[in-house]
């Protein structure tokens, strides 16, 4: 009985033995594990902080926004230059028109349409999915603002199309003046062809 009592109590023992061995391996595992993840997440700031860093130091405006039209993200040149400082967390998560209702409240309905018509550009690079060029244009402030866009598709890691990234320049004296010239003669000599195009539409 003793034999039989101390030979189980030796593989109970060798069990517990095994088991404390593989707590102490998952122990290991799991801080391994959890050093990766913080590492990860400090690399993901430090990227998010890269690419804030760039975008608040160009003075073009750049954005993201989700399939939905959303903002994702937003620099301080189109912060500053269509959204009258609205604060960034004001952006975040909303539609041009959305944007737009709120900059009407701020400064007048009669004198800001820019958001308002510019909408479908969006659609036509995420139907297209690849980068397109815009000449997008409306009221900030009571005056008329004329944007270079360029704008292309955002896609993740999987290659799922999951938004539209843009950048816009303010070429309004520029194009005013070439359109004045336009309106005077009929033709912009060595200017953009398409630029052309728009400007005998209006």
């Amino acid at each position: 009985g003793d034999y039989l009592g101390t030979c189980i109590y030796g593989e109970i023992e060798s069990k517990l033995e095994k088991l404390l061995d593989e707590i102490e391996k998952d122990k290991t595992r799991a801080e391994n594990l959890e050093r990766e993840l913080q590492k990860a997440r400090l690399e993901r700031e430090e990227y998010k902080n890269l690419v804030i860093s760039i975008g608040d130091t160009i003075p073009d405006m750049m954005w993201a926004k989700s399939t939905d039209g959303k903002y994702i993200y937003a620099n301080n040149g189109i912060l500053k230059g269509l959204f009258y400082s609205i604060d960034y967390r004001n952006i975040i998560g909303r539609t041009d028109i959305e944007l737009a209702g709120i900059c009407k409240n701020l400064v007048g309905p009669e004198n800001h349409t820019f958001g308002e018509i510019c909408g479908n550009s969006d659609v036509i690079v995420l139907d297209k999915l690849k980068k397109e060029r815009f000449l997008e244009w409306g009221l900030i402030n009571g005056k008329e603002m004329y944007l270079e866009v360029y704008k292309a598709p955002l896609f993740d890691s999987n290659g799922t199309i999951v938004g539209t990234v843009g950048t816009g320049r303010d070429v309004t004296d520029w194009y005013l003046s070439i359109k004045k010239a336009v309106l005077n003669t009929g033709e912009c000599g060595k200017c953009d062809k398409k630029l052309l195009a728009v400007i005998l539409q209006e």
